[in-house]
């Protein structure tokens, strides 16, 4: 996946995913979330559970 493709499905800016990648914002929330997103869409044979965007985070 590119850095878009994850800041569109989350909702937030590329800039944002690019940032978390680097070690250079510290934003433990949207990690957190981005890695629970991520899990429910790469893990097979689980339903995807991703409903809700990081819009306020």
């Amino acid at each position: 996946m590119t850095q878009q493709q994850v800041s569109d499905a989350l909702g937030v800016h590329s800039i944002r995913i690019s940032e978390i990648e680097r070690g250079t914002r510290n934003l433990p929330e949207l990690e957190r979330r981005a890695t629970l997103w991520i899990q429910t869409i790469t893990t097979p044979n689980q339903p995807n559970q991703h409903t809700e965007t990081l819009d306020n985070v």
